[in-house]
């Protein structure tokens, strides 16, 4: 730690010498290009490993922002705060927030995100209010996001940045709407004599919208459902006493429970179909790289099950309801529209939630008639919220507009769209809040502060 943080100390000064250098000598687009190029190297050198710790991001930010004449206005375990206060005379104009993660499990891309970040914190010569939040992105979770206090997310713009192969400035998230699907319980008494509750618990924090290969966890709704419609084909005998989930905020469910009572003379064959299952969910977490728990355990017999129509109706809907990646680009692999079962709940009825992201309002409106014809086969009443961007930009602002004029809008390659980013968690804490996302690797990054650097003084020009 102490060998690093001396080599990015030597070069941090380096950084300082630029920008300390008269203005009337050297315009300041060129200072701001000379002071980005330095802290590309610094961070080149700095972190020249796939993996890294956010403690010691942390510590190479304090001391940027101590070289740079930066405040640290929060430091805390998953992120940091950094502000530039309004030059003299434009404490009136308009603030900008800036927006980057660290994925600290495989860091360069990200590095060189930050790097464009901290050098359009610096700024034009006049400018309002100016910010950056850096976050922890690590296994999956966007523990920075989902950390930052609600009270430093007031501006009058906030510009994520992301890294991406191509240039591209999105105005809103994907269009998203939840689903509920419902039907009465019916609860009769036990007609059979032996019973289990099923239990299947992952990582509490998943994304459910993460389709890569590493990441692309199992439902455990959707795996205990599979299992219980292949037991009902195959001719097993046994009532659903009740099924329930767990989750947390917008994360996908992390555990569900299933309690069956089985036909005694079938007890051997329903195992046999879970080992199956068991076998076939531990497959797939070799590819994830992480663990799981699977059981089948005897438990006392439940006071009542849910009646015979009620059990038939809600297995059909899982055997026949389509989530996941539901509409894909044939050409292009494109994800065009996708959802997850986020809850199930079998308590005063039978009650499922259903989370859909799409790309365009044609793919969520498909989907959404494609479930509404789905519960009716299945004689389950269907109901859907009103759908809605995850986040935007606000209508009444010019930073959507600005940024569209200069730089492509929304590429196919999106890495925004479906997936859970940052922006969703801000969202939440702000549903004012006006936001757009600029994506870039480091070839653009000249590019993107320059378009920065006009947006905060184009009330100057």
């Amino acid at each position: 730690m102490k060998r690093v943080l001396s080599l990015f100390t030597v070069i941090i000064a380096g950084i300082s010498l630029l920008l300390s250098g008269c203005t009337g000598e050297v315009d300041r687009n060129a200072e701001l290009r000379e002071s980005l190029k330095a802290t590309q190297t610094s961070l080149n050198d700095t972190f020249n490993e796939e993996s890294c710790d956010f403690s010691l991001v942390s510590e190479y930010l304090r001391a940027w922002a101590e070289s740079s004449d930066i405040d640290i206005l929060m430091s805390e375990e998953n992120y940091v705060i950094l502000e530039n206060p309004a030059t003299e005379g434009a404490s009136g104009e308009e603030s900008t927030t800036f927006q980057c993660s660290i994925n600290t499990t495989d860091c360069e891309k990200s590095l060189e995100t930050m790097a464009t970040a901290l050098t359009c914190l610096l700024g034009p010569e006049t400018h309002g209010d100016l910010r950056l939040i850096v976050t922890e992105y690590t296994d999956g979770q966007r523990i920075g996001a989902r950390s930052v206090p609600a009270s430093f997310l007031k501006c009058d713009n906030f510009i994520n940045m992301q890294y991406s192969k191509t240039t591209s400035v999105y105005t809103s998230g994907p269009e998203a709407v939840t689903c509920t699907m419902e039907t009465p319980s019916s609860p009769e008494e036990p007609a059979y004599e032996e019973a289990y509750r099923i239990t299947m618990s992952i990582d509490k924090y998943t994304d459910p919208f993460s389709f890569d290969k590493s990441n692309n966890y199992p439902n455990p709704i959707n795996v205990i459902g599979s299992m219980l419609a292949g037991a009902q084909s195959a001719g097993k005998l046994f009532e659903v006493a009740s099924f329930s989930s767990s989750s947390i905020d917008s994360y996908g469910p992390y555990k569900a429970t299933a309690t069956v009572v089985i036909n005694s003379s079938h007890v051997d064959s329903f195992m046999s179909r879970f080992e199956k299952s068991y076998e076939n969910i531990d497959d797939k977490f070799k590819d994830i790289d992480a663990g799981f728990i699977y059981t089948m355990t005897p438990v006392s017999m439940p006071e009542k099950v849910l009646g015979e129509d009620a059990t038939n109706n809600l297995i059909s809907l899982m055997y026949t309801l389509n989530t996941g990646i539901c509409y894909q680009d044939e050409d292009s692999g494109l994800i065009q529209a996708a959802s997850y079962i986020s809850s199930i709940s079998t308590d005063k009825k039978i009650d499922i939630k259903v989370n859909v992201r799409a790309r365009n309002s044609e793919s969520l409106e498909n989907l959404i008639k494609e479930y509404e014809i789905t519960s009716g086969l299945c004689d389950i009443s269907y109901s859907c919220g009103k759908p809605s961007p995850v986040w935007a930009s606000s209508p009444d602002s010019d930073l959507a507009s600005w940024f569209s004029d200069r730089v492509p809008v929304e590429s196919d390659d999106s890495v925004v769209t479906i997936k859970q980013y940052d922006n969703d968690y801000f969202h939440m804490k702000n549903p004012d809040l006006n936001m757009i996302s600029y994506t870039f690797d480091s070839s653009d990054a000249k590019r993107v502060l320059v378009n920065v650097t006009d947006f905060l003084s184009r009330e100057e020009q």
